[in-house]
Protein backbone atom coordinates (compact mmCIF):
# COMPACT_ATOMS: atom_id res chain seq x y z
CA UNK A 1 0.00 0.00 0.00
CA UNK A 2 2.82 2.44 1.03
CA UNK A 3 4.37 1.63 -2.58
CA UNK A 4 1.33 2.45 -4.33
CA UNK A 5 0.41 5.41 -2.20
CA UNK A 6 3.75 6.59 -2.99
CA UNK A 7 4.18 6.38 -6.50
CA UNK A 8 0.67 7.94 -7.18
CA UNK A 9 2.02 10.98 -4.82
CA UNK A 10 2.86 13.30 -8.12
CA UNK A 11 4.82 16.62 -7.95
CA UNK A 12 3.37 19.91 -9.88
CA UNK A 13 5.55 18.66 -12.63
CA UNK A 14 3.73 14.90 -12.42
CA UNK A 15 6.92 13.08 -11.67
CA UNK A 16 6.71 11.20 -8.18
CA UNK A 17 8.38 13.44 -5.96
CA UNK A 18 11.80 12.53 -4.21
CA UNK A 19 11.16 13.58 -0.94
CA UNK A 20 8.11 11.83 -1.12
CA UNK A 21 9.87 8.59 -2.06
CA UNK A 22 12.72 9.15 0.29
CA UNK A 23 10.35 9.74 2.80
CA UNK A 24 8.50 6.45 2.25
CA UNK A 25 11.64 4.75 2.03
CA UNK A 26 12.95 6.17 5.39
CA UNK A 27 9.62 4.91 6.71
CA UNK A 28 10.09 1.24 5.28
CA UNK A 29 13.20 1.84 6.94
CA UNK A 30 12.35 2.46 10.56
CA UNK A 31 9.49 -0.44 10.68
CA UNK A 32 11.66 -2.91 9.16
CA UNK A 33 10.18 -3.48 5.75
CA UNK A 34 13.39 -3.59 3.42
CA UNK A 35 11.34 -5.46 0.58
CA UNK A 36 9.15 -2.45 -0.02
CA UNK A 37 12.53 -0.16 0.59
CA UNK A 38 13.94 -2.11 -2.18
CA UNK A 39 10.95 -1.96 -4.24
CA UNK A 40 11.04 1.67 -3.89
CA UNK A 41 14.64 2.28 -4.61
CA UNK A 42 13.84 0.11 -7.90
CA UNK A 43 11.07 1.96 -8.98
CA UNK A 44 13.19 5.39 -8.68
CA UNK A 45 15.90 4.13 -10.57
CA UNK A 46 13.57 3.56 -13.40
CA UNK A 47 12.38 5.43 -16.65
CA UNK A 48 9.64 6.59 -14.36
CA UNK A 49 10.70 7.52 -11.28
CA UNK A 50 13.30 10.39 -9.75
CA UNK A 51 16.74 9.82 -9.50
CA UNK A 52 17.47 7.86 -5.79
CA UNK A 53 19.86 10.08 -4.15
CA UNK A 54 22.03 9.63 -1.06
CA UNK A 55 19.17 10.18 1.58
CA UNK A 56 17.30 7.08 -0.76
CA UNK A 57 20.33 4.92 -0.95
CA UNK A 58 20.82 5.48 2.68
CA UNK A 59 17.65 4.54 3.87
CA UNK A 60 17.60 1.56 1.81
CA UNK A 61 21.17 0.32 3.24
CA UNK A 62 19.20 0.90 6.94
CA UNK A 63 16.16 -1.05 5.81
CA UNK A 64 18.25 -4.25 4.00
CA UNK A 65 20.55 -3.76 7.61
CA UNK A 66 17.12 -3.59 9.86
CA UNK A 67 16.17 -6.63 7.76
CA UNK A 68 19.13 -8.81 8.44
CA UNK A 69 20.20 -8.33 4.76
CA UNK A 70 23.77 -7.25 4.63
CA UNK A 71 24.49 -8.83 1.09
CA UNK A 72 21.69 -6.60 -0.10
CA UNK A 73 22.25 -3.26 2.12
CA UNK A 74 26.43 -3.84 0.72
CA UNK A 75 25.19 -4.19 -2.97
CA UNK A 76 23.29 -1.12 -2.01
CA UNK A 77 26.25 1.10 -0.65
CA UNK A 78 28.62 -0.29 -3.58
CA UNK A 79 26.00 0.76 -6.16
CA UNK A 80 26.29 4.80 -4.82
CA UNK A 81 29.58 5.08 -6.32
CA UNK A 82 28.87 4.30 -10.10
CA UNK A 83 25.76 6.46 -10.03
CA UNK A 84 27.67 9.24 -9.06
CA UNK A 85 26.14 9.20 -5.35
CA UNK A 86 29.16 9.70 -2.52
CA UNK A 87 27.47 7.41 0.32
CA UNK A 88 28.39 9.23 3.54
CA UNK A 89 28.83 7.83 7.41
CA UNK A 90 25.09 7.16 7.53
CA UNK A 91 25.03 4.56 4.43
CA UNK A 92 28.39 3.35 5.70
CA UNK A 93 27.04 2.58 9.56
CA UNK A 94 24.70 0.85 8.43
CA UNK A 95 26.84 -1.02 5.76
CA UNK A 96 29.06 -1.81 8.80
CA UNK A 97 25.74 -2.85 11.23
CA UNK A 98 25.01 -5.51 8.82
CA UNK A 99 27.86 -6.81 8.47
CA UNK A 100 27.98 -7.21 12.33
CA UNK A 101 24.53 -9.02 12.34
CA UNK A 102 25.60 -10.70 9.25
CA UNK A 103 29.26 -12.02 10.78
CA UNK A 104 31.00 -10.72 7.91
CA UNK A 105 33.91 -9.37 9.68
CA UNK A 106 35.27 -9.25 6.36
CA UNK A 107 33.14 -6.68 4.42
CA UNK A 108 33.51 -4.48 7.67
CA UNK A 109 36.99 -4.69 7.36
CA UNK A 110 37.05 -3.70 3.73
CA UNK A 111 34.41 -1.30 4.29
CA UNK A 112 35.86 0.89 6.80
CA UNK A 113 39.12 1.14 5.08
CA UNK A 114 36.68 2.19 2.06
CA UNK A 115 35.21 5.04 3.88
CA UNK A 116 38.58 6.02 5.04
CA UNK A 117 40.00 6.18 1.43
CA UNK A 118 37.23 8.75 0.90
CA UNK A 119 37.93 11.20 3.23
CA UNK A 120 35.19 10.38 5.89
CA UNK A 121 36.10 9.91 9.37
CA UNK A 122 34.59 7.39 11.15
CA UNK A 123 32.59 7.65 14.24
CA UNK A 124 31.83 5.99 17.65
CA UNK A 125 29.22 3.68 15.41
CA UNK A 126 31.65 2.44 12.96
CA UNK A 127 34.14 1.26 15.16
CA UNK A 128 32.06 -0.14 17.89
CA UNK A 129 30.02 -2.01 14.68
CA UNK A 130 33.39 -3.42 13.57
CA UNK A 131 35.32 -4.21 16.56
CA UNK A 132 32.11 -6.16 17.25
CA UNK A 133 32.04 -8.40 14.25
CA UNK A 134 35.60 -9.38 14.32
CA UNK A 135 34.51 -10.60 18.23
CA UNK A 136 31.62 -12.18 16.65
CA UNK A 137 34.22 -13.86 14.14
CA UNK A 138 36.66 -14.94 16.64
CA UNK A 139 39.51 -12.22 14.98
CA UNK A 140 40.67 -11.08 18.37
CA UNK A 141 44.24 -10.03 17.00
CA UNK A 142 42.07 -7.52 14.31
CA UNK A 143 39.70 -6.48 17.26
CA UNK A 144 42.83 -5.02 19.27
CA UNK A 145 44.69 -3.94 16.95
CA UNK A 146 41.48 -1.63 15.78
CA UNK A 147 41.17 -0.42 18.95
CA UNK A 148 44.85 0.62 19.53
CA UNK A 149 44.54 2.50 15.86
CA UNK A 150 41.64 4.00 17.50
CA UNK A 151 43.21 5.12 20.75
CA UNK A 152 45.19 7.11 18.61
CA UNK A 153 42.60 8.89 16.34
CA UNK A 154 39.85 11.60 17.44
CA UNK A 155 36.80 9.59 17.21
CA UNK A 156 33.31 11.84 16.86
Amino acid sequence: ALLVDARQTRSVSGATSLITLSSALSACEKVGRWRQAIALLVHMSGPQGPTPDVVAYSAAVSACEKGSRWERALEFLIGMPPRRIQPGLIAFNAAFSACEAGSSWEHAQTLLQQAGATGLIPDVFSFSAVVSGFGQGGRWHLMIALVQAMLGQPVR
